[in-house]
């Protein structure tokens, strides 16, 4: 609720056709010319001074001040480089350390999405910062670029503010319109109005002066754009791409928007990528921003071994992963109103008692109907495929901040219809979200001395690798390598050159430790080395369950090896495969010496016909 206490701006005429200016006003006025404003901008400063109100400078531009005359006038000097979160929280300390009912003036407002990459974010700027200022009572003024915005972000900066003004000039005449003005109302309040030589606004009426009025508007060009700006940068590199103009000026760019800003990892990828692998990058990017530590670290990988070992590439499946950009992180919160709860978190990053509230509200949170309607298009384009959403965040898998199992990863199993597949997907993102939160998330980054590091949430979004064996889905074998080998179990190892932790089933058993339950590790410069010397030990310490994704009850599920069907290895030797798996072609064994190890079935597996071949892959 805005304040009854009435502001001058400077302009009598003015005054009187907004009804006057209030206390906790925001007031943006969108111009081509930043010298439009500064004419604005130079009264209204003056009439704050002489109102004895403090005036406050947010200086971010490049381009020259906003005042000439900074006598009396607090200048803060930021950087909108350091991001969204760190511009805004530092933005927040700056008006809390302010008397009430002061005076702000921003510069060029939209350079912020120049910074951000985006228009969401801008608009998101606005929601957070204005309510902060309404309820200080204080009054700010921000220029806004003509032209260069989406109308969906204007639309949002215009929800908003309190009053929104469209300024155009012509034959050394300024022509003001006001397109919202909130709580007070007048019957010319929203005609086009002339400002003249005597200050005086005076509304346009008559078809002359209007259609005067509309040619300088056609000349100023549109007031809104169509497209975002991040669509808009890269529909111009598809252009150029297509009509095979050379684009390598716009990696770098590319890869800050995208993957990462981080200088090691950006050279990795600038190595590797060219323009082909960026636009495909982006054309599976829900929403905006960077796909995060996790998608960046296997995309480079996957790339890198493109390049340099191509046999083992040809054995890749597709490449057909989706991200969710780390934008909708933030624009998550700000849609469902907890953003100061954040941001007292923020400054209290070991409360405890916040970041669970934090993660109840990001459980009954909803999603804003764009960024749902784009959930569908991803959801179409997986079918009934199970998928899974994983966590990847801007720190996660980052150079010696590995984040393992501090964030979740949530199966979804599918449905059979699209509403009950994106309730089941859009429930997955909640709990990967609230998991940012999380008490051993957050102790993670105390003891990396991370609190306080910019950490948004990007999400990855991937089909499940497997086969469909009655209502089970699976693959039959999955792990996780390691580059170094922390438990070397015997001199003759070499612990540089890495392991793999193998398992059967899904890789949930290879990556999380499981009281009673063990993977097969194996030294990748000694394969064939045992773990365990005593046919007990080597029986006790292997895997007894396996993970599979249940198709009926739409869940993750442990299934025990209860039961076996006994083959033989070419007379060799005897091997029990669990009963889940005997009709698949490729499945894990365990044989009569307690010794685990994977089989490639040759043909799918028949007790009254002859054993199959197989043989022994590790």
């Amino acid at each position: 609720m805005l304040s009854e206490k009435k502001i001058l701006s400077g302009f009598p005429g003015l005054d009187q056709k907004l009804n006057s200016i209030r206390a906790g006003d925001n007031i943006v006025f969108r111009v081509l010319d930043l010298e439009f404003f500064r004419f604005f901008a130079k009264s209204f400063v003056e009439q704050a001074k002489l109102a004895d109100r403090p005036v406050h400078y947010i200086r971010f531009g490049s381009h020259k001040s906003m005042l000439k005359d900074l006598d009396n006038v607090i200048v803060h000097k930021m950087d909108p480089s350091v991001g969204f979160e760190s511009f805004t929280v530092n933005l927040y300390k700056i008006i809390m350390d302010t008397k009430r009912e002061a005076f702000f003036i921003f510069d060029n407002i939209s350079i912020l999405g120049e910074y951000w990459n985006t228009d969401l974010m801008l608009g998101n700027f606005f929601q957070v910062t204005c309510p902060f200022l309404t309820e200080m009572e204080d009054v700010a003024i921000f220029p806004l670029r003509r032209g260069s915005h989406s109308y969906d972000c204007i639309d949002q900066i215009r929800q908003s503010v309190q009053i929104f003004l469209d300024i155009v000039y012509s034959q050394s005449s300024y022509y003001l319109t006001p397109l919202k003005v909130q709580d007070r109302y007048n019957g010319e309040m929203f005609l086009t109005h002339r400002l003249d030589a005597d200050m005086s606004f005076v509304p346009l009426t008559y078809s002359t002066s209007l259609a005067k009025y509309y040619r300088a508007v056609n000349e100023s060009g549109p007031g809104e754009q169509l497209q975002d700006a991040w669509d808009r940068f890269f529909l111009e590199v598809q252009m150029n791409y297509a009509n095979r103009i050379n684009t390598k000026h716009y990696h770098k760019k590319m890869c800050s928007m995208l993957m990462t800003e981080n200088p090691r990892m950006q050279d990795l990828i600038l190595n590797h990528f060219k323009t082909r692998d960026y636009l495909s990058l982006q054309s599976r990017i829900i929403g905006t921003g960077k796909i995060g530590g996790k998608a960046c670290g296997m995309l480079t990988a996957r790339k890198i071994i493109q390049d340099h070992c191509p046999e083992v590439a040809a054995h890749f499946e597709p490449h057909d992963s989706y991200y969710i950009g780390s934008d909708i992180y933030y624009t998550f919160i700000i849609y469902n109103q907890f953003w100061n709860l954040w941001l007292d978190h923020h400054a209290d990053m070991e409360d405890m008692e916040l970041a669970q509230q934090i993660g109840q509200r990001i459980m009954e949170g909803e999603f804003p109907p764009t960024i749902r309607i784009q959930f569908k298009r991803l959801l179409d384009y997986y079918g009934t495929s199970p998928i899974i959403v994983r966590s990847s965040s801007f720190l996660e898998d980052g150079f010696g901040n590995a984040f393992a199992g501090k964030y979740e990863s949530v199966f979804c199993v599918g449905g059979n219809t699209m509403e009950e597949r994106l309730n089941q997907f859009e429930q997955a993102i909640r709990i990967v979200y609230a998991s940012t939160v999380s008490p051993s998330a957050l102790e993670y980054r105390r003891r990396r001395n991370l609190l306080d590091s910019d950490e948004q949430m990007a999400l990855l979004v991937q089909r499940v690798s497997g086969s469909r064996l009655d209502h089970y889905y699976f693959p039959m074998a999955a792990g996780v390598g390691y580059s170094y080998n922390n438990y070397p179990w015997s001199s003759q190892l070499d612990p540089n050159a890495g392991m793999l932790r193998l398992v059967a089933g899904l890789g949930t058993r290879a990556v999380d430790r499981t009281p009673g339950d063990y993977p097969r590790l194996v030294s990748l410069d000694k394969p064939t080395f045992q773990t365990h010397s005593s046919l007990k030990d080597r029986h006790k310490f292997s895997q007894h369950y396996m993970d599979v994704l249940d198709t009926e009850k739409k869940a993750l599920v442990r299934s025990a090896w209860k039961s076996y069907t006994r083959i033989s290895c070419h007379g060799r030797r005897s091997c029990y495969i669990p009963m889940i798996l005997k009709r698949s072609r490729c499945c894990a064994a365990v044989d009569n010496t307690g010794r685990s190890f994977l089989l490639t079935v040759a043909s799918s597996y028949q007790t009254k016909r002859s054993s199959p071949a197989c043989r022994r892959c590790c």
